[in-house]
């Protein structure tokens, strides 16, 4: 009788062991499924942290930071006599009233007869000073504050590389501003006039000293030129990259505040 107890006492306490085992597994197994949906739900949160804004926006935002610019120049129309007005784009880097382009835009800019930009709702700002690089084609242009002057901002990094998206925005044939899109087709050592990307973005004549920006709304170059048999686009645009813009831009705004 004794030795039957005792077996039914060690048999309970192993069922009692054994239950405990497994409630003890069982709870692990749940803290372990807790800790592994809350990493997910982190990483779900960091992922839409980090998710990029639609192109819509960050579009929105960059075209609301470029301008047209209307340069009244010294250069004359052999039939008419008139002073030409050329008309080309630019790009708000400081909400101050700092516009970014390129220096053969301004070139002929005629000091004596006003030149104007126009912003994305069609208010016209005058430009009060113009300072370029001499080494590249590079160029800032100064217009009164307005709260409607909105800066984009440059690229401190290589952002692109070849096959990455990039959009330009500006003034092509004169028609206002309107944005292309692209991608990067080469990366080369900046030549003499500072152009350092080419793009299949399509580029027109206006499209000069307007934004190349990448699919974050940041600054990578300023539309330069065009390889074209003809004065059309044919997917070879040219630019100056952001690399070149930053290592002149300390002197230029230097200049510009005096």
């Amino acid at each position: 009788m004794k030795k039957l107890i005792k077996t039914l006492l060690m048999t309970s306490a192993l069922i009692v062991c054994v239950n405990t085992a497994v409630l003890n597994w069982q709870m692990f197994r749940v803290d372990q499924r807790m800790a592994w949906m809350n990493s997910r739900s982190d990483l779900h949160e960091m992922a839409l942290a980090t998710m990029p804004a639609p192109a819509s926006v960050i579009l929105k935002d960059a075209v609301q930071s470029t301008v047209v610019l209307n340069v009244n120049t010294n250069e004359i129309n052999i039939l008419t006599g008139e002073k030409l007005l050329s008309t080309g784009s630019g790009v708000v880097i400081d909400s101050s009233g700092v516009i970014l382009t390129c220096k053969h835009m301004v070139d002929n800019l005629d000091p004596n007869n006003s030149s104007t930009v126009t912003l994305w709702d069609g208010t016209e700002l005058i430009i009060t000073k113009v300072v370029v690089d001499p080494n590249v084609d590079v160029a800032l242009c100064k217009v009164d504050p307005n709260t409607l002057l909105r800066a984009m901002p440059i690229s401190e990094v290589q952002t692109v590389q070849v096959g990455s998206t990039v959009y330009v925005i500006g003034n092509p044939v004169d028609l206002g501003l309107s944005v292309s899109q692209g991608v990067i087709s080469r990366i080369y050592e900046p030549d003499e006039d500072g152009t350092s990307i080419q793009t299949d973005s399509a580029m027109n004549r206006g499209n000069s000293g307007g934004p190349v920006i990448d699919d974050q709304g940041r600054l990578v170059g300023i539309a330069q030129s065009i390889t074209s048999p003809g004065w059309f686009n044919v997917g070879l645009g040219h630019a100056v990259g952001a690399s070149v813009i930053i290592e002149g831009l300390p002197k230029l705004l230097e200049e510009l505040n005096k």
